[in-house]
């Protein structure tokens, strides 16, 4: 009975030795973006667990321990980011996704119409 007892504390030990938690904080320059949609999928494969943001930070329970997940984020009108990230315990730091606004690229002009002013026909004097 005993012997048993010890081994159900031992794999009680071990299973909580191989989860840990992750949290992801979305910022951008001036702070939290409430509302991102943040993902986190394991290295290497399709995303499989997805959270809707609701304060700037996301928490992940139950993650496997020493395993590389993948945390991304997405906000309209900002650009896509993602950090590599591993829980290595209980005590696992907060992941932060930086997101930036995209650069605004105007087109430019044909090079015909480059330049090109109207012409004065004539002059009132």
């Amino acid at each position: 009975m005993t012997e048993l007892l010890l081994a159900m504390m031992l794999l009680m030990t071990l299973e909580e030795d191989t989860r840990c938690g992750l949290e992801v904080r979305v910022v951008d320059q001036q702070g939290p973006l409430p509302g991102a949609l943040v993902h986190l999928f394991e290295k290497n494969k399709e995303p499989r667990i997805l959270a809707a943001d609701v304060d700037g930070i996301v928490s992940f329970d139950h993650l496997n321990t020493f395993t590389t997940y993948f945390a991304g984020a997405t906000f309209p009108g900002y650009q896509k980011v993602g950090k590599e990230t591993s829980c290595t315990g209980p005590d696992g730091k907060p992941v932060v996704l930086l997101l930036r606004e995209p650069e605004v690229t105007w087109p430019k002009p044909p090079e015909s119409k480059r330049n090109t002013l109207p012409q004065e026909v004539g002059r009132s004097r």
